[in-house]
Protein backbone atom coordinates (compact mmCIF):
# COMPACT_ATOMS: atom_id res chain seq x y z
CA UNK A 1 0.00 0.00 0.00
CA UNK A 2 1.13 3.79 -0.53
CA UNK A 3 -0.62 6.38 0.59
CA UNK A 4 -0.12 9.48 -1.30
CA UNK A 5 0.55 12.68 0.73
CA UNK A 6 2.13 14.95 -1.98
CA UNK A 7 -0.45 16.36 -4.54
CA UNK A 8 1.88 17.25 -6.94
CA UNK A 9 1.37 13.64 -7.85
CA UNK A 10 -1.48 11.97 -7.81
CA UNK A 11 -2.35 11.76 -11.49
CA UNK A 12 1.09 9.64 -10.98
CA UNK A 13 0.29 7.73 -8.70
CA UNK A 14 -2.77 6.31 -9.94
CA UNK A 15 -1.35 5.69 -13.27
CA UNK A 16 0.99 3.61 -11.70
CA UNK A 17 -1.67 1.61 -10.14
CA UNK A 18 -3.60 1.06 -13.48
CA UNK A 19 -0.10 0.25 -15.13
CA UNK A 20 0.40 -2.65 -12.63
CA UNK A 21 -2.13 -4.95 -15.10
CA UNK A 22 1.16 -4.76 -17.68
CA UNK A 23 2.16 -7.96 -15.92
CA UNK A 24 0.89 -10.69 -13.35
CA UNK A 25 2.02 -10.20 -10.29
CA UNK A 26 1.85 -11.81 -6.54
CA UNK A 27 1.01 -8.55 -4.80
CA UNK A 28 -1.67 -5.43 -5.11
CA UNK A 29 -1.06 -2.19 -5.42
CA UNK A 30 -3.50 -0.13 -3.26
CA UNK A 31 -3.69 4.04 -3.80
CA UNK A 32 -5.45 4.98 -0.79
CA UNK A 33 -6.70 8.64 -0.29
CA UNK A 34 -8.21 10.49 2.71
CA UNK A 35 -11.02 8.42 3.86
CA UNK A 36 -12.43 10.98 7.22
CA UNK A 37 -15.50 9.83 9.53
CA UNK A 38 -18.39 12.91 9.58
CA UNK A 39 -17.08 13.73 12.67
CA UNK A 40 -13.70 14.34 12.00
CA UNK A 41 -14.67 15.76 8.28
CA UNK A 42 -16.76 17.99 10.06
CA UNK A 43 -14.60 18.91 13.10
CA UNK A 44 -11.70 19.72 10.26
CA UNK A 45 -13.80 21.72 8.00
CA UNK A 46 -14.86 24.18 10.36
CA UNK A 47 -11.69 25.11 12.35
CA UNK A 48 -10.07 26.44 8.53
CA UNK A 49 -10.02 30.00 8.34
CA UNK A 50 -8.64 30.53 4.80
CA UNK A 51 -10.33 29.64 1.40
CA UNK A 52 -6.70 29.19 -0.50
CA UNK A 53 -4.62 26.34 1.03
CA UNK A 54 -1.74 24.18 -0.28
CA UNK A 55 2.18 24.28 0.11
CA UNK A 56 2.55 26.18 3.33
CA UNK A 57 -0.65 27.02 3.74
CA UNK A 58 -2.84 27.34 6.80
CA UNK A 59 -3.07 23.05 6.69
CA UNK A 60 0.74 22.12 6.39
CA UNK A 61 1.97 24.51 8.55
CA UNK A 62 -0.16 23.46 11.40
CA UNK A 63 0.58 20.36 10.88
CA UNK A 64 4.25 21.21 11.22
CA UNK A 65 3.60 22.75 13.97
CA UNK A 66 2.12 20.18 15.69
CA UNK A 67 4.97 17.91 15.05
CA UNK A 68 8.20 20.19 14.36
CA UNK A 69 7.48 23.50 15.49
CA UNK A 70 10.87 24.28 15.61
CA UNK A 71 10.61 23.85 11.55
CA UNK A 72 8.45 26.77 11.48
CA UNK A 73 9.80 30.37 10.75
CA UNK A 74 6.60 31.97 11.40
CA UNK A 75 8.05 35.67 10.59
CA UNK A 76 9.25 34.37 7.03
CA UNK A 77 5.70 34.20 5.99
CA UNK A 78 4.80 36.56 3.83
CA UNK A 79 1.26 38.38 4.47
CA UNK A 80 1.13 40.18 0.96
CA UNK A 81 -1.39 38.07 -0.29
CA UNK A 82 1.50 36.03 -2.19
CA UNK A 83 0.27 32.49 -1.71
CA UNK A 84 -3.58 33.16 -3.59
CA UNK A 85 -3.25 32.34 -7.07
CA UNK A 86 -2.40 34.41 -10.05
CA UNK A 87 -4.72 33.36 -12.52
CA UNK A 88 -1.99 33.31 -15.49
CA UNK A 89 -3.39 30.40 -16.73
CA UNK A 90 -7.09 30.75 -15.87
CA UNK A 91 -8.45 31.33 -19.53
CA UNK A 92 -7.40 27.93 -20.20
CA UNK A 93 -8.62 25.97 -16.65
CA UNK A 94 -11.76 27.74 -17.49
CA UNK A 95 -11.85 25.09 -20.68
CA UNK A 96 -11.09 22.08 -18.74
CA UNK A 97 -7.89 22.59 -19.78
CA UNK A 98 -4.72 21.33 -17.78
CA UNK A 99 -0.99 22.09 -18.52
CA UNK A 100 1.96 21.00 -16.78
CA UNK A 101 2.91 24.70 -15.89
CA UNK A 102 -0.68 25.12 -13.73
CA UNK A 103 1.23 25.00 -10.40
CA UNK A 104 3.56 27.97 -11.34
CA UNK A 105 1.32 30.11 -13.13
CA UNK A 106 -0.32 30.33 -10.23
CA UNK A 107 2.21 30.09 -7.35
CA UNK A 108 5.49 30.86 -9.15
CA UNK A 109 7.05 31.12 -5.60
CA UNK A 110 5.64 27.33 -4.47
CA UNK A 111 3.61 29.22 -1.81
CA UNK A 112 -0.02 28.75 -2.12
CA UNK A 113 -2.88 29.58 0.74
CA UNK A 114 -1.59 31.68 3.95
CA UNK A 115 0.23 29.80 7.01
CA UNK A 116 -0.24 32.79 9.27
CA UNK A 117 -3.40 31.36 11.40
CA UNK A 118 -2.10 27.90 11.68
CA UNK A 119 -1.77 26.47 15.02
CA UNK A 120 -0.17 23.69 16.36
CA UNK A 121 -4.26 22.78 18.15
CA UNK A 122 -5.28 22.90 14.88
CA UNK A 123 -2.54 20.76 13.12
CA UNK A 124 -3.27 18.05 15.51
CA UNK A 125 -6.91 17.79 15.10
CA UNK A 126 -6.38 17.30 11.09
CA UNK A 127 -3.51 14.71 12.05
CA UNK A 128 -5.46 12.81 14.58
CA UNK A 129 -8.32 12.52 11.91
CA UNK A 130 -5.69 11.34 9.04
CA UNK A 131 -4.08 8.62 11.59
CA UNK A 132 -7.94 7.57 12.09
CA UNK A 133 -8.64 7.36 8.63
CA UNK A 134 -5.34 5.31 7.88
CA UNK A 135 -5.94 3.16 10.31
CA UNK A 136 -9.37 2.17 8.78
CA UNK A 137 -8.26 2.03 4.92
CA UNK A 138 -5.24 -0.31 6.61
CA UNK A 139 -8.10 -2.53 8.22
CA UNK A 140 -9.81 -2.89 4.72
CA UNK A 141 -6.80 -3.90 2.93
CA UNK A 142 -5.71 -6.46 5.39
CA UNK A 143 -9.20 -7.94 5.65
CA UNK A 144 -9.39 -7.40 1.63
CA UNK A 145 -9.30 -11.03 -0.21
CA UNK A 146 -10.81 -10.03 -3.46
CA UNK A 147 -8.64 -7.71 -5.50
CA UNK A 148 -5.82 -10.34 -5.35
CA UNK A 149 -8.60 -12.99 -6.07
CA UNK A 150 -10.15 -10.30 -9.36
CA UNK A 151 -6.32 -9.94 -10.17
CA UNK A 152 -5.42 -13.43 -10.54
CA UNK A 153 -8.95 -14.05 -12.48
CA UNK A 154 -7.48 -11.49 -15.05
CA UNK A 155 -4.71 -12.68 -15.84
CA UNK A 156 -5.81 -15.90 -16.08
CA UNK A 157 -8.14 -15.08 -18.96
CA UNK A 158 -5.70 -13.31 -20.44
CA UNK A 159 -3.53 -16.28 -20.26
CA UNK A 160 -6.22 -18.40 -21.75
CA UNK A 161 -7.24 -15.74 -24.72
CA UNK A 162 -10.53 -15.17 -23.19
Amino acid sequence: MRMNAHGGNDNLIHYFAQIQLATPRDYVVYVAEEVYSPEDEAAIRAQWETTVDGHAGEKETSAILAIRPDLVQSDAMPADGEGLPLGRLQHLRDLNVDVGMWWYADYPSHYCGDGIPATAAKGNVWLEARARGLAKVIRAIKDDTETKRLQDEFFGRLERHE
